[in-house]
């Protein structure tokens, strides 16, 4: 799987600056080189991206227009230490399937 690391000059000092996407063809998970993660229960494309505050901005689609949620895990701390954050997401259904929602996690 390839990880494509992106830079948010935007970002406060206390959150991290980096946010990551990937595209899931099946249910995986995607380990940073800094020690987080995201793992998914489902195909779907990811970004993961530090807003203010400490807190990630979420967005997820569905490429296949089928799924009704996607549930994921996501360690966001640095080296693994600490807890992972489940985290559902309803995704949305009919002539809306397939678009992308957005939704923000904190640190547990």
């Amino acid at each position: 799987m390839k990880v494509t690391h992106l830079r948010f000059p935007g970002a406060s000092t206390g959150a991290l600056r980096y946010g990551a996407q990937a595209v899931f063809h099946r249910p995986g998970r995607l380990e940073l080189p800094d020690g987080r993660w995201i793992a998914v229960n489902s195909p779907g494309i990811v970004q993961l991206k530090p807003v203010e505050g400490g807190a990630y901005a979420l967005n997820i689609a569905d490429p296949t227009h089928t799924l009704r949620k996607v549930e994921l895990a996501l360690q966001l701390h640095r080296g693994a230490s600490g807890p992972a954050r489940c985290v559902r997401v309803e995704l949305p259904g009919g002539r809306y399937a397939g678009k992308t929602v957005t939704t923000t996690v904190g640190l547990p």
